[in-house]
């Protein structure tokens, strides 16, 4: 029944049913314990259809068989042969009364589903996909005659069916009950509740609780191996443990995660399968969570090219692999690139009628903050009215990822100068961020943020207090620009006003992390470089002239010569051109 709701629920027309009757059809022959077109037919799959149909005879021409060997057996053999069997036949009659009544309940519970596909309505009446799987959820509910067994993994199908149309909220708490009924009725030792708590495992970090979701997911991942558990279930399981790692700073775990779930998807679904390709976004996305922007962006059009060879151009994929493929371009500061594949990825999303799942959501504000960064107001108004509209649909107005909103805001009345604009909305950002390992990045860079705002109110002392910290919670994770911006915002603090946290050495980490940034023309370099020339006019004119002449020069086709942050620099490089003279 897997293959048949997958086969149904895929965002790719051409791999969908043509029909709601070839999709009845194919139902029909799942209820009769026929071979479905969903499902490869396979030798091994066709033979364990023809059992499940035959029980009777396939117990007795067993049955014959074991009383044929038992009777060419010396004497002594033949008695205890007989009892190991007579064990075995029992075993055996209790599995299948079991397998009967798990396969009984399942086809009650489906025939009720789908009752509208199955008895052929008119087709502008037949439900959707969508409608569908949140009737499951109340199907599930008022069905009593469902076996336990049976109801944990629907439950944590339908998590997963719920997740993949971007009700996070009903997916989780579907994940949950999983889980509960697991735990209660058939014990911590069974293979369905480990893939139970793997399937909240996965919700959770869909829903940005990583503390959860590794909590869960530890326990998880040891019981599936031992439990032998294999394919989808397990590759979920090892993608949400790579996001995981990836947000505590754990880049290298990150990565062997992200190679395993790659694995897992190849065994289970073979090389050609699409599902693969999200096995290959995985490993750039951990690539770039390490900081290696180009390797990032590498691998990402790699996984779009074979996406769009395989999906064409309309497909919830193609859009997914496009926004990481801009998220890596953003990070690397080729940022008039990242915009136009954000848009790009947007409107894929928007074509395929994509509900916010995580990745559109990240996709989203993102380009909120990108468009911030490169101070078009008309743009950001645009765009993060839709980021908000989405997030607050799929994960509310107190999630983190809301903050990540109103930390943009903060960047793009900085960039405009509106200093009052700026300091409301870092005091909503700040408030929705807990104190967690997960958000230490996002409150250092708000912090770094801030310390620009105290600064352009001479407030040099309290900027200079608040920078230590965020550094500390930046240098977690890789990424260097954001480290490199905050070391020059705490230099250019203790260059107005002295005190413990300036160090003899903070110069020199500052250009330690320069140089490991040199390959990138990353815009906000333009930043740093204007901040710490302010600093070295009054020492060495000339050379702090020749410096901010060739970072201007580097960054001049990110930004263009109208953005504020390339006036400031080409004023003050004005300045200190005529001070030469």
């Amino acid at each position: 029944i897997d293959n048949v709701l997958r086969q149904a629920l895929t965002t790719e027309p051409n791999e969908r049913y043509s029909s709601a009757g070839d999709l009845a059809a194919d139902l029909r022959r799942f209820l009769d314990g026929q071979p479905v077109q969903a499902h490869p037919p396979g030798g091994w799959y066709r033979t364990r259809k023809f059992v499940g149909r035959n029980r009777l005879g396939v117990a007795v021409s067993g049955a014959l068989l074991l009383g044929l060997v038992a009777s060419l057996s010396v004497a002594l053999q033949q008695a205890r042969e007989a009892r190991l069997q007579s064990a075995i036949a029992i075993s055996a009659e209790a599995q299948s009364r079991a397998d009967l009544a798990h396969a009984t309940s399942m086809r009650d519970f489906l025939e009720t589903l789908f009752e509208p596909v199955r008895i052929g309505i008119a087709a502008d009446k037949a439900p959707t996909v969508r409608e569908l799987v949140l009737a499951g959820e109340s199907q599930l509910r008022q069905n009593t005659r469902l076996a336990p067994e049976a109801r944990v993994e629907m439950l944590s199908f339908f998590a997963f069916l719920h997740e993949s149309i971007g009700e996070l909220p009903s997916a989780r708490r579907l994940a949950a009950e999983s889980v509960a009924l697991a735990e209660t009725t058939l014990g911590t030792e069974d293979p369905r509740y480990a893939a139970a708590l793997a399937m909240r495992g996965f919700t959770a970090v869909r829903m940005e609780d990583y503390l959860a979701a590794e909590a869960d997911l530890r326990i998880a991942l040891p019981l599936m191996k031992q439990t032998g558990q294999r394919g989808w279930a397990l590759a979920n399981a090892l993608q949400a443990m790579s996001s995981i790692e990836s947000i505590n700073g754990h880049a290298e775990t990150s990565l062997e995660y992200a190679k395993a779930d790659l694995a897992e998807r190849i065994f289970a679904f073979g090389t050609n399968d699409r599902r693969v390709g999200v096995g290959y976004n995985n490993i750039a996305d951990s690539l770039e969570a390490m900081g290696n922007y180009r390797q990032s962006i590498g691998a990402y059009e790699s996984a779009y090219a074979i996406q769009y060879a395989r999906l064409g151009p309309d497909s919830a994929e193609t859009a997914t692999t496009l926004a990481g493929l801009a998220s890596s371009h953003w990070r690397a500061g080729q940022w008039q690139r990242a915009r136009v594949l954000f848009q790009q990825a947007t409107d894929i999303f928007e074509r395929v009628g994509e509900k916010a799942q995580l990745v559109y959501l990240y996709a989203a504000v993102t380009h909120c903050m990108l468009e911030h960064w490169l101070a078009d107001a008309a743009e950001a108004s645009r765009v993060c009215t839709k980021a908000r509209a989405l997030t607050a649909a799929s994960l509310g107005q107190e999630s983190e990822l809301f903050g990540d909103i109103e930390s943009a805001e903060l960047d793009g009345a900085l960039e405009s100068g509106n200093l009052p604009a700026a300091h409301e909305a870092y005091v909503r950002a700040k408030a929705l961020y807990p104190p967690t390992v997960a958000n230490r990045l996002r409150h250092g860079r708000l912090q770094s943020s801030y310390a620009e705002w105290l600064m352009r109110q001479s407030r040099w002392e309290e900027a200079r207090k608040l920078l230590p910290a965020a550094i500390s919670d930046i240098s977690m994770r890789p990424h260097k620009i954001p480290l490199l911006l905050a070391q020059a915002r705490l230099l250019s603090a203790c260059d107005e006003s002295s005190g413990p946290e300036c160090s003899l050495d903070l110069r020199g980490n500052y250009e330690a992390t320069l140089a490991a940034v040199a390959d990138l023309d990353h815009p906000q370099i333009l930043v740093a470089e204007t901040l710490i020339a302010k600093i070295d006019m009054p020492i060495d004119s000339v050379k702090a002239t020749a410096r901010l002449r060739a970072v201007i020069s580097r960054i001049d086709g990110e930004l263009g010569a109208t953005h504020p942050r390339m006036l400031a620099a080409r004023e003050l490089l004005a300045t200190a051109s005529e001070a030469v003279r």
